[in-house]
């Protein structure tokens, strides 16, 4: 019989700030407008987010939470370490060149 898990829930992140190192090691604030998720499975959240910077400007950012196995962040909701983030217009046309392959 497999184990039921009682996992905490997630909570908003929408108000929080994100702290992120860009690609020349320095630092960016984002704050964290808006979100959507969708649960893949018991141990897996897919999040998507909307970031505003500093500066106004709006970028996505696709990432993901999981249920940590280590023993620090065990049966925790931890971030997934790598996720992408894209400006709003990339990303309507990677959907927009998804639906012109048929794939959604």
């Amino acid at each position: 019989m497999r184990e039921v898990r009682a996992y905490p829930e997630l909570e908003s992140t929408v108000g929080h700030t994100a702290r992120l190192k860009n690609i020349n090691g320095d630092y960016e604030e984002w704050e964290v407008i808006d979100e959507v998720r969708v649960q893949q499975n018991e141990e897996k959240i897919i999040i998507h987010q909307k970031l505003k910077a500093q500066d106004d400007s709006i970028e996505l950012r696709l990432g993901y939470y999981i249920i940590g196995k280590k023993p620090r962040n065990r049966n925790k909701w931890v971030w997934g370490q790598f996720c992408t983030m894209m400006p709003t217009n990339v990303f309507e046309q990677i959907i927009q060149l998804t639906r012109d392959k048929g794939w959604l």
